[in-house]
């Protein structure tokens, strides 16, 4: 668009942030195995409207869906727990730095469900640690990920388990 300036400009890609920065062990995957009971998310946000955790109280046994779910821990406070009912929904409340690069360590991907962001810091902190992200299908996710997500529709519970189905193929 410029091509005057074009020597001038440098695109960088997104910092993550400085707790994350000296991590040198990234998430391989290697603890998934056979005898996995199935998917370790982690959904790291606090319970604003937008961060659409009130899509997870639409798991509903009688839809006949089988997620192929160990865990999925949210970083919610157990009284604001979306989805009581749902076993395999932990919350955890808030992770402390050190808490967090564990959380990273140890699932297999990084489940995003907000509706809205202006950066999502999730998202890049999970590509840096190597986690396969499960987002919705939106311009801000598409911005940040590009093809290095599995998309689905933040308003379609049954389009998320369809991405953690895909998701749990390709692992």
């Amino acid at each position: 668009s410029y091509p005057d300036i074009a020597n001038k400009i440098h695109v960088i890609a997104q910092p993550v942030p400085i707790w994350l920065l000296d991590v040198t062990k990234k998430n391989n995957g290697a603890h998934r195995t056979i005898e996995n009971k199935g998917l370790r998310l982690i959904y790291p946000a606090a319970g604003y409207p937008h961060k659409n955790h009130r899509l997870l109280a639409s798991i509903k046994p009688d839809l006949g869906l089988t997620w192929p779910v160990e865990y999925l821990k949210i970083t919610l406070h157990r009284e604001n727990h979306p989805a009581p009912n749902v076993s395999w929904i932990q919350c955890v409340g808030v992770l402390s730095a050190p808490e967090m690069i564990q959380a990273y360590l140890d699932v297999d991907a990084l489940l995003f469900l907000s509706t809205d962001e202006s950066y999502g810091f999730p998202l890049i902190e999970a590509m840096f640690m190597g986690i396969p992200v499960v987002c919705p299908d939106l311009p801000y996710a598409h911005e940040l990920c590009s093809d290095g997500a599995i998309y689905y529709d933040p308003n379609s519970i049954a389009s998320l388990h369809e991405a953690l189905e895909i998701l749990n193929r390709c692992l």
